[in-house]
């Protein structure tokens, strides 16, 4: 898998992976994949545990999927959100954007 993409198992069941960098190279893809996702399913499961870096262009791709799963009255529910992450998400006060699995902004 490429770095910053977001992964599906073949029939296109949650939950999905985003690993590596998100950044502005990569953001735009999994921006791409994450609408997508979310137009096709009621609940997204995001596992962040593999996330090695992120940028400002990386947050703003799952802030722009929070405000379409709200839209489209579907959950997305962050997991194994890197500390790094889950602080900025504390500190910005978007954390409240996305369900969280056990622990995930602890």
């Amino acid at each position: 898998m490429r770095s910053g993409s977001i992964s599906r198992p073949p029939d296109r069941q949650l939950p999905g992976t985003v690993a590596g960098e998100l950044d502005v190279a990569t953001a735009p893809e999994v921006r791409t994949a994450l609408h997508a996702a979310l137009a096709d399913h009621r609940k997204v499961v995001l596992d962040l545990g593999g996330l090695r870096f992120f940028d400002c262009a990386g947050l703003s791709a799952l802030l722009a999927a929070a405000r379409a799963a709200k839209a489209n009255g579907t959950e997305l529910r962050l997991c194994s959100v890197p500390h790094t992450l889950a602080r900025l998400l504390r500190l910005t006060r978007a954390g409240s954007a996305f369900t969280s699995s056990s622990r995930t902004y602890a």
